[in-house]
């Protein structure tokens, strides 16, 4: 499954928390193997980069269900030069998980996350 959502800036910078800058999606783990995570990031306008580019600021968050509530398996905040990205995740048991990528650099832009469960 596929989720694409579109970052725009909100007005009042004072309500950052309501812009559109995060895509989640849940999926069940049936059994041990992997979590494929791709996404795409939109890139940094040439007046906010380095001389390098770049791409927005990410993080990426995989967590687990459990009676308690969510156990984060990963969650690293990173930037990034490449327009797409794929993590590779293990998972040891059956469980239901939820995928996030938030959009940190506040960029105005189409950003994409697709997880796939791969089994052992």
């Amino acid at each position: 499954m596929s989720i694409t959502g579109y970052l725009v800036p909100f007005p009042d910078p004072g309500a950052w928390d309501l812009m559109s800058d995060r895509l989640e999606e849940q999926l069940h783990a049936p059994g041990p193997g992997a979590i494929r995570i791709r996404l795409t990031l939109p890139p940094i306008p040439p007046e906010r980069a380095d001389s390098q580019g770049g791409f927005a600021r990410k993080r990426v968050l995989l967590a687990r269900q459990e009676e308690s509530g969510w156990a984060t398996l990963y969650d690293a905040t990173t930037a990034s030069r490449a327009p797409t990205e794929e993590l590779l995740l293990p998972i040891t048991a059956a469980a239901t998980l939820r995928c996030r990528l938030m959009n940190m650099g506040g960029l105005e832009g189409q950003f994409t996350l697709d997880c796939a469960f791969i089994p052992a």
